[in-house]
């Protein structure tokens, strides 16, 4: 006798607590919007060091090339240049990343957290730490934070609400329509895990052998690998720009959310039909 796997559905419509309230549903909301503002401003100084570090690994490509084909046009004073430059060029994306790193942890749990708060907690199989801390667990950071950042995008989807209502129009008149025509419908795109997560991971992934190769036993191999950390580079960049998209779509997203409830909870104006005139005799 063969036994079918019976399978198990949710329903995913966010509701809030029995014992919650709209200043409750307002307050997590706009925190959660503030830690997204927060964290996309910090990433400016994320794409900066981006383009430093590639304009650095491009010089660095080019002048391995150099010296590897014609060793005598290069001055000494170049290539002491770019060793003094190399040290900061290399701190500064460090210094740069972490502050934004630590905002976006924090939104991404807050954001978890919340979602949870909204009943999400019933299909989520990620938790507000495990989602947070899937950073940091060895080889399962391979492909954990993008299974729960799926998960974020799934709860945070404003189609499983519906859209509230135009109110009434109590200053139309008889002749004319109650209701204002309501506006077109809000698209929400879903965000770029999949790009996103396939460029950071190439970014590391090349830095790592690109730092291997240019110190390598010849002149050509530091030049190719000057190549791959140019690679790198770019798609440390691009990186960098999805993830700052990933953050503003989700955030539109939940802010989306948060409005639709609102509007569920905010008392409903009977709408008002004009009497029709009386006959003249």
């Amino acid at each position: 006798m063969v036994r079918r796997r019976r399978e198990v559905t949710y329903d995913r419509k966010p509701r809030l607590p029995p014992a919650a309230s709209e200043a409750d549903l307002l307050a997590r909301g706009r925190g959660e919007k503030q830690l997204a503002r927060v964290a996309l401003v910090l990433l400016v100084p994320v794409l900066a060091t981006s383009v430093a570090s590639l304009l650095h690994d491009l010089d660095f490509a080019l002048l391995s090339r150099t010296l590897a084909t014609d060793p005598g046009s290069v001055s000494p004073a170049r290539i002491l240049s770019m060793d003094e430059r190399a040290e900061t060029v290399l701190l500064l994306p460090l210094v740069a990343s972490l502050p934004f790193a630590i905002v976006f942890l924090v939104w991404m749990h807050r954001a978890f957290h919340n979602a949870h708060w909204l009943g999400a907690g019933r299909w989520m199989a990620f938790s507000p730490s495990q989602a947070a801390f899937s950073f940091f667990i060895p080889f399962r950071n391979l492909f954990r934070p993008l299974q729960a950042f799926h998960e974020l995008a799934a709860a945070s989807d404003p189609f499983e609400l519906e859209e509230p209502p135009r109110a009434p129009d109590s200053t139309a008149g008889y002749r004319e329509a109650a209701l204002e025509p309501l506006p077109e419908q809000r698209a929400f795109r879903s965000p770029p895990l999949g790009a996103w997560w396939a460029t950071w991971l190439g970014a590391h992934l090349l830095g790592f052998l690109g730092t291997r190769m240019a110190h390598g036993p010849s002149l050509d191999f530091a030049s190719d690998g000057g190549w791959v950390l140019v690679v790198s580079d770019v798609l440390a960049l691009l990186s960098a720009g999805l993830v700052g998209l990933v953050v503003h779509t989700i955030d539109r997203r939940r802010e989306e959310v948060y409005r639709r409830i609102g509007a569920e909870l905010a008392p409903v104006v009977p709408e008002v039909t004009a009497e029709p005139r009386a006959a003249h005799a």
